[in-house]
């Protein structure tokens, strides 16, 4: 989050990296765009709880019974949604291998959990629908 450096003073960089340490899932409803490229938006303030961007870490699914495991990564697209005198990025994890296993529709909680961090470096995030009530 360099870009909001200028916003915070240090004891508040010190406090809001101490928030990320903490933090221990990401969650957020999925919208219509997201189901039509079985990917999830991640929100710009909650990028540092997945790895830096284009860095690979796995994403395991359970469904059925069965949990599929898959490599995934933080993935940064261009836009100008805002017009083109304010382009900026939107940043996407592609779920296209879990996505028949999760089998999400608009509107449901998908929720990530670090599931484990490995020894060769590599986090293993899983991934969920919770139920519609929660969150």
């Amino acid at each position: 989050m360099a870009d909001l450096d200028f916003l915070l003073s240090p004891d508040h960089r010190t406090c809001y990296a101490e928030f990320w340490r903490k933090m221990d899932h990401y969650k957020k409803r999925i919208s219509r765009d997201e189901m039509e490229r079985r990917a999830v938006l991640i929100l710009k303030s909650s990028l540092k709880f997945f790895p830096v961007k284009e860095e690979s870490f796995t994403i395991i699914a359970s469904c059925s019974g069965k949990s599929s495991e898959s490599d995934a990564f933080v993935e940064a697209e261009d836009c100008e949604c805002r017009g083109p005198e304010k382009p900026h990025q939107h940043y996407y994890i592609d779920l296209m291998s879990a996505w028949e296993c999760l089998q999400p529709s608009a509107g449901d909680l998908i929720v990530f959990r670090v599931a484990d961090k490995r020894e060769d470096g590599n986090t293993a995030y899983s991934v969920e629908l919770a139920s519609s009530s929660s969150g």
